[in-house]
Parts: structure tokens; C-alpha cells; sequence
């Protein structure tokens, strides 16, 4: 059988221990909810204070973050827990998108699709080093790519990632 279990503290302090002791019980994973704060904070404690665990947010809210934006929070999260990260992504419900983050509800479930289909076009052109299409950024430590991220929704457009703002350049 496997465990898991979540982690409810409210200040950064307060993660370190409570993430090694779950991880020293035997916990398979370990959630973060994101009620009152952000829980990709707590997350980059946990995943460094930690060696085993699978660490992820319990559901992440989508919508109020740009995938690109969060693209790049899933890699760094995934490299600090060297490949423990677990994102689990989800849309809210109508009222708090509008009334408490100020968005247009619109189509969730497609929304949330192309969401996720442009994070992974985002993660491709990070492992691959994939740039803008016709463009070549040389300098030093840089290549041109033969595939450039060319990500066209009907919700989201990402078409520009030279190699200076990849993570997985080299």
C-alpha cells in the first residue's frame, strides 16, 4: 500500500522538518494545498529538505498562472527534487476565477486542455533547446536549433523561447 498525505503550515519555516519527518515515516508522496499560500514555495522547501518523497501541490490553479509561467516553476521544482515533482493542475470553480483572481470563465475543461498542451510543447523546446523558427541566437554557449516552440491555441500563443531564456540550454 501506498501513502500519501498533505502538509498544512503557514510560513516556510515551518516545512523543512514536518516534510523530512513524513518522508522518514514511509509516505509514498507528500501535497501541498493552495489555499492561503502559494504552494510551490513550500513545494522548493520540501523537495530540497527531502531525498525519497514524491512532492507535488495537491491541485495547483491553473488559470490565475500563465503556462509559461508555471512551465518554468514545474522544471525548477523538478530539478530541486531531482525528478520527485508531481503537478496536479485543476481550474477552480467559476466564482473564484472571477471574483477572486478577476478572470474571464471561459470553456474550463477545453481551456485547461490547451493549458496543459502548452506546457508540454514549453517542456519540449526546454529538454530539446528549441527556438523561434527563422531566428539564430549565437553567442557563447548558445545554438540554433532545428525546431523552434511554435505553440498556437486558441486560448494561449507562445512562439518566442531563444536559448538565453530556456532552462535546459546549454
Amino acid at each position: 500500500m501506498k501513502l500519501s498525505t498533505n502538509l498544512v503550515v503557514d510560513s516556510l519555516e515551518d516545512v523543512a522538518d514536518p516534510a523530512r519527518r513524513i518522508e522518514e515515516l514511509g509516505f509514498e508522496s507528500l501535497y501541498i494545498s493552495e489555499r492561503k499560500h502559494n504552494p510551490f514555495l513550500q513545494l522548493a522547501v520540501a523537495a530540497v529538505s527531502t531525498s525519497r518523497i514524491k512532492l507535488g501541490p495537491e491541485v495547483a490553479l491553473a488559470f490565475p498562472r500563465n503556462p509559461m509561467v508555471l512551465a518554468y516553476t514545474a522544471w525548477d521544482l523538478q530539478r530541486a527534487s531531482r525528478g520527485r515533482f508531481i503537478l496536479g493542475l485543476g481550474t477552480q470553480v467559476k466564482a473564484h476565477n472571477e471574483r477572486r483572481f478577476g478572470l474571464r470563465w471561459e470553456r474550463p475543461a477545453e481551456k485547461l486542455r490547451e493549458y496543459i498542451l502548452a506546457i508540454k510543447a514549453i517542456w519540449e523546446c526546454f529538454q530539446s533547446g528549441k527556438e523561434l523558427k527563422g531566428h539564430t541566437y549565437m553567442g557563447a554557449g548558445n545554438y540554433v536549433s532545428e525546431k523552434p516552440l511554435d505553440f498556437n491555441g486558441e486560448f494561449f500563443k507562445f512562439n518566442l523561447l531563444p536559448p538565453m531564456f530556456q532552462p535546459g540550454a546549454h
